[in-house]
């Protein structure tokens, strides 16, 4: 099915809210606890990326993961996989380092 730029964009906005909510109530009251949650930026080639790094407690040194959250490059966010990232980063003693990226279809290949 073809969908006009329109309905295309307001139908993953709607997917978006529904993944988010349905997701973060999976996590509800079970999110691990780490060190430290850093909320930053960093430039991008389309304008600003959101970024979080998890830190596990404890002294490091600690091995770095780069995550990109799953949902096809279209739902998902930051906010949506705080919960698995912080299972990420506690139950493998690893800083996370999970980036966000612009989705489609507002945003086009290569955007993201």
């Amino acid at each position: 099915m073809s969908l006009a730029p329109f309905s295309a964009r307001l139908r993953a906005r709607l997917l978006r809210i529904v993944f988010d909510l349905a997701v973060m109530l999976m996590w509800l009251g079970r999110r691990p606890r780490v060190g430290s949650v850093r909320r930053l930026r960093i430039d991008g080639p389309g304008g600003p990326l959101p970024l979080r790094i998890y830190t596990p407690r404890g002294p490091g040194p600690f091995p770095v993961m780069l995550y990109l959250h799953g949902g096809g490059w279209v739902i998902g966010s930051l906010r949506s996989y705080d919960g698995l990232a912080r299972n990420l980063c506690h139950d493998n003693g690893c800083v996370v380092v999970a980036v966000d990226y612009r989705l489609a279809p507002e945003h086009r290949f290569p955007a993201a």
